[in-house]
């Protein structure tokens, strides 16, 4: 009986371990869904048509690109890795946002740049507007255009001054 015991937990023992080795397959995921891959696929553009979302194309080659993102989704890649994976054999013109980084960084503070120069000119152009008005309305600014503009006053004073018949 003495000999029985020691064999039942070496048996225990090969029986975990055995059991511990065949969990990784148990735990192995399933294909992915269309929308997990559309999801990243959205992500991307596509390679041979211009503009246009790697989800919305039919193409051949998008197929192959969302039928790679399932096998490497299914691998446990992320989304990001994914990116760059496609990143790094197609170039950057495939992602649809460029990365932040290098000449992606002046990609993205570009529209900024450009809202603070329109908003600096918009304020120096009216302010030099309020500023010219104040100093057409004080005199003439053309010395050759004063003696039209008293005629055209003196006409006008007569003008105002005859009664109406």
């Amino acid at each position: 009986m003495n000999r029985l015991k020691p064999l039942r937990v070496i048996l225990l023992l090969l029986a975990c371990g055995l059991s511990w080795l065949a969990t990784p397959y148990s735990f192995a995921q399933t294909e992915p869904s269309a929308d997990q891959v559309n999801e990243i696929a959205k992500h991307l553009f596509c390679p041979t048509c211009q503009n246009v979302p790697l989800d919305q194309c039919g193409t051949n080659v998008c197929e192959q690109w969302r039928a790679t993102i399932a096998d490497l989704l299914q691998q446990g890649y992320t989304s990001a890795q994914i990116e760059q994976y496609f990143a790094e054999r197609y170039g950057n013109q495939v992602l649809a946002a460029p990365p932040s980084s290098g000449w992606g960084g002046v990609l993205w503070a570009l529209p900024a740049l450009v809202l603070l120069a329109a908003l600096l000119g918009y304020i120096r152009y009216f302010t030099q507007r309020r500023f010219t008005s104040n100093a057409q309305t004080s005199s003439p600014s053309d010395p050759a255009l004063s003696p039209f503009i008293a005629q055209l006053e003196a006409e006008l004073r007569q003008s105002t001054e005859q009664p109406k018949s």
